[in-house]
């Protein structure tokens, strides 16, 4: 087949239930990832889909100190252009970046790989980066759903542009 798509589903505590999917394409390492979401409540609701990458501090095997490469947050959007965040900036709380844009991605790198989160342009989005636990950060996007009344769906699909090693 020239295309794949995994789908995963989970109810939610207010009687809405999210599909999860993964599109694989033959011969592409771009995979769209998207969220359904089908209202089974009551009431209106207005979820948020979370895209995120998670990786540790570690320096990739190899690393020189003669030679360092960067480890870390890469950000872009067309009015601040391309931001490396590093990740002792990013534990101390000293990391600027656009939080909220019309356009632009995240990604994480590691000298010649990187993962990264591709909205579609146009549509709002929050950047986010953090230290999670001790050695781990995440770098990720939210992009609002919409309100979906009792009975309708609504979705979101982003593409997420994995090279090399690094996981999405």
């Amino acid at each position: 087949q020239g295309e794949l798509e995994v789908r995963l589903t989970a109810p939610t505590a207010d009687g809405a239930q999210v599909n999860k999917s993964y599109r694989f394409r033959r011969g592409s390492y771009l995979i769209d990832v998207g969220f359904e979401i089908v209202n089974g409540g009551a009431a209106a609701i207005q979820p948020y889909a979370y895209f995120q990458l998670v990786r540790d501090d570690t320096p990739p095997a190899g690393d020189s100190a003669m030679l360092p490469t960067f480890t870390g947050v890469a950000l872009y959007t067309e009015k601040d252009k391309f931001q490396k965040l590093a990740f002792s900036d990013i534990e101390k709380g000293k990391a600027q970046y656009p939080k909220n844009s019309e356009d632009g991605w995240i990604a994480i790198l590691q000298h010649y790989f990187f993962s990264a989160w591709l909205p579609r342009s146009g549509v709002p989005r929050e950047f986010y980066a953090r230290r999670m636990e001790e050695g781990l950060y995440s770098a990720g996007v939210i992009i609002p759903v919409g309100a979906i009344v009792p009975g309708a769906s609504a979705s979101v699909t982003v593409g997420s542009r994995p090279s090399g090693t690094l996981a999405t």
